[in-house]
């Protein structure tokens, strides 16, 4: 099974510390305003943690050690990290989720593990179907094809203000390698 621990290390370092780009539309709060990321932890999942409308210091505050635990209960468990049995496509998923959200990286595989045959409900949920049908897929092959799918995901939004990320996002995602 998959192990945040080692999945954790990546993200911090894909995603880095504080920045505060004004294209990146995660850095705003629910009132509009520009307070940055700091791990790649997004300004309206501050809050979401937090219960209040984060600020530029809240986001500058933000330790390691809390953003370990908003990934673990926000991104890790709902992608059910844990029950994941290849440790590489684990990482791959979270990777995803944490850059464009759990609910389209979800999606993202459910519309894989179906290119391969299966009949998923592309709810953007990985629940035990979708489990199931992932630690049965051959793990190599799914590797590559999700990789495949996160760069054609990342070219269909690279335009307007996301234009500046389209880059940075495609070598992130190819910068993963099968390890097994």
């Amino acid at each position: 099974m998959a192990n945040f621990s080692k999945a954790i290390d990546l993200i911090l370092k894909n995603e880095g510390g504080y920045q505060a780009h004004p294209n990146d539309k995660g850095n705003y709060n629910s009132k509009g305003q520009l307070v940055g990321t700091k791990y790649g932890i997004s300004a309206k999942t501050l809050e979401g943690w937090k219960a209040y409308p984060v600020t530029t210091i809240d986001m500058q505050n933000l330790s390691i050690t809390e953003a370990k635990e908003i990934y673990f209960k926000y991104y890790w468990l709902r992608i059910q990290g844990n029950s994941i049995q290849d440790q590489d496509n684990a990482e791959l998923i979270f990777d995803h989720s944490v850059n464009a959200g759990v609910g389209g990286a979800s999606k993202l595989v459910q519309k894989v593990l179906n290119g391969f045959g299966a009949s998923l409900s592309v709810d953007g949920e990985i629940g035990s179907q979708t489990l199931h049908v992932l630690n049965v897929t051959n793990q190599n092959r799914f590797f590559d094809a999700f990789k495949k799918a996160r760069v054609s995901y990342y070219i269909s939004i690279s335009g307007g203000s996301n234009s500046v990320f389209a880059k940075g996002w495609i070598k992130r995602v190819l910068d993963f390698e099968k390890k097994k």
